[in-house]
């Protein structure tokens, strides 16, 4: 079964300013889960405490790549507390020649090499950027896959569809390393028109529906930014509905 989580990078704000506030609003839209991005201004257990109290669970969290150069001691106390068995690298700086690209791959699959020591599991979340090609050679994502083949991924539909790749197709293709799988919506190709799942181009309704089929565990909710005068709030209820009423 496909559950339904929100990335809290969406609320970003919002979680900064009231986290149990916002955690209680996640909560009675009917999110099953959220994913971490940043963490609030309590402590582990006590964070984990809201989230039971509120019947959502914490799918995996976002981890900057820098962390992974020191302990891990922090992020295995929240794995631990929380319960999620996934951490998610979100972004590295985005290379531009060949040598650099292979020397983030590098870099990238030692963090995953260092978490998977450690006993959690380890993702690799995308942009746009990381899926096209360098100096007409392989894109980041394609090193990397080709460099740790213990490798998760956490593909952003959005962020593929952007690039001009079929997001359908790159699940299909790589359907045994995606548990956990990014929703997101672009008016077009042509900016960061971001908008809530449903009312964009990418063709999510296309998509949505054969994540059952695929060992997809979590479709993950985000919207990076939000149109002048929306509603931050009405906008996260839509993509839920949306998503909702695409999965079978």
């Amino acid at each position: 079964m496909v559950r339904i989580a929100l990335q809290l990078y969406t609320l970003r704000a919002q979680f900064e300013s009231d986290p149990a506030q916002t955690i209680e609003r996640i909560a009675a839209l009917g999110f099953d889960g959220i994913e971490l991005a940043q963490r609030p201004s309590m402590q582990a257990r006590e964070f984990a405490r809201l989230l039971r109290g509120y019947g959502l669970e914490a799918c995996s969290a976002h981890v900057p790549i820098d962390v992974f150069d020191g302990p891990l001691d922090q992020e295995l106390l929240w794995a631990d507390a929380l319960g999620y068995d996934t951490v998610v690298v979100p972004w590295v700086t985005p290379p531009s020649t060949a040598s650099e690209r292979d020397a983030m791959a590098l870099r990238i699959a030692r963090a995953a090499e260092r978490a998977h020591n450690a006993g959690v599991g380890f993702a690799y979340h995308n942009h746009d950027f990381d899926v096209r090609a360098i100096d007409d050679g392989p894109s980041l994502l394609e090193r990397l896959i080709s460099l740790e083949p213990d490798l998760l991924l956490e593909p952003d539909a959005g962020w593929l569809w952007f690039a001009g790749l079929d997001p359908l197709e790159f699940l299909r293709t790589h359907a045994d390393r995606c548990p956990l799988v990014h929703i997101k919506d672009f008016r077009d190709r042509d900016s960061h028109s971001f908008c809530p799942v449903g009312q964009g181009a990418v063709g999510l309704d296309r998509l949505i529906p054969e994540l059952p089929e695929l060992p997809v565990r979590w479709a993950i909710a985000e919207q990076d930014e939000f149109e002048p005068g929306s509603d931050p709030w009405q906008s996260v209820e839509r993509s839920l509905e949306a998503i909702r009423s695409h999965l079978p």
